[in-house]
């Protein structure tokens, strides 16, 4: 029995199963893929159930088309059959066929799975069911998706994002929101990026209520403004809708 050929062939099977996990919570934008920090075999191994379905669906379908997969020849190779009598020719095509069904599957899947993420995010089901979230925290609140199913507004509605940021250093920064970066593999937030910042102090107090007073706004120069995440206590985030000027303007929601 060869081991490395045995283990080839069966990484290739559940390929499928792997492909729609990362599909599902990952994304061509990284600020909108979810946590999925899985070595290739764990992905593997996580995808097993889906192959095993994908698979069983493929066969049937394939089946009632008068097509087949010839899974005996891959039991055969795993088991080093030596009494496999197959000539190199049909070696060769059923190993062709096996190559081709799999990259079938790989990208039919690939593509059904994202229709699927779509009509799901499309419909707001993530923020209403926490298996199919398929977006991290952060690009859900930086992006407004958070107003949806969550808090009164709307993501459609929001034209603007401003932030109140309490740093260290008795400092609050703020602006609008221009960009966020987070490590995808910590889902940790690693820096803000502010348009039209502005700062001012902030002096602890005895005897009042709120103990809080705010030094004098000074603006900061420049095109962009960063924040590293590790000099930030906490954020405020204003969802800023602008309106017609013959409207009556309402208040942002607050997060």
């Amino acid at each position: 029995m060869n081991i490395a050929l045995s283990a080839l062939i069966i990484s290739i099977l559940l390929l499928p199963g792997a492909v729609v996990l990362t599909a599902y919570y990952t994304s061509i934008r990284e600020k909108s893929s979810s946590y999925l920090n899985l070595s290739f075999s764990d992905l593997l191994f996580k995808g097993l159930i889906i192959s095993f379905i994908i698979h069983c669906s493929s066969v049937c379908t394939i089946r009632s088309f008068g097509y087949q997969v010839n899974f005996q020849l891959l039991y055969d190779i795993i088991i080093a059959n030596n009494k496999m009598s197959l000539s190199s020719a049909e070696f060769t095509r059923y190993v062709l066929e096996f190559c081709f069904y799999i990259i079938a599957l790989i990208l039919v899947f690939f593509v059904l799975t994202k229709l699927v993420k779509r009509f799901v995010l499309s419909k707001n089901l993530d923020m209403k069911y926490n298996f199919l979230r398929a977006s991290n925290y952060w690009f859900l609140v930086f992006s407004a998706r958070y107003l949806d199913k969550r808090i009164k507004g709307k993501k459609a509605d929001t034209d603007l994002i401003y932030v109140d940021i309490l740093a260290t250093k008795d400092i609050i920064y703020s602006g609008f929101l221009f960009d966020f970066h987070y490590d995808p593999e910590k889902g940790e937030l690693q820096y803000l990026v502010l348009k039209t910042a502005a700062k001012r102090t902030y002096i602890k107090t005895e005897g009042e209520e709120h103990k809080l007073k705010l030094g004098e706004e000074s603006f900061i120069n420049g095109d962009a403004f960063l924040i590293p995440a590790k000099e930030v206590i906490n954020i405020n985030v204003y969802y800023i809708q602008l309106q017609d000027q013959r409207s009556t303007p309402t208040p942002p929601a607050t997060v």
